[in-house]
């Protein structure tokens, strides 16, 4: 029987679950409802903070 998973969000810790599932060779598909905005570091750090910095948030 094969194990298939869904992870709902793709935060710090769905991201990690989903990760370590599918390195453990089960099927995984992770879901995120909200695709439209970037939050840098998990959402830590507000997007304003990193205007000053060199470190810019990825999409």
């Amino acid at each position: 029987m094969t194990q298939r998973v869904l992870v709902v969000g793709a935060s710090v810790g769905g991201a990690t679950a989903a990760i370590t599932l599918r390195a453990a060779g089960i099927e995984t598909v992770m879901v995120e409802r909200e695709l439209h905005r970037a939050k840098p570091c998990g959402g830590l750090f507000r997007p304003q903070r990193f205007r000053n910095s060199t470190c810019r948030p990825t999409s």
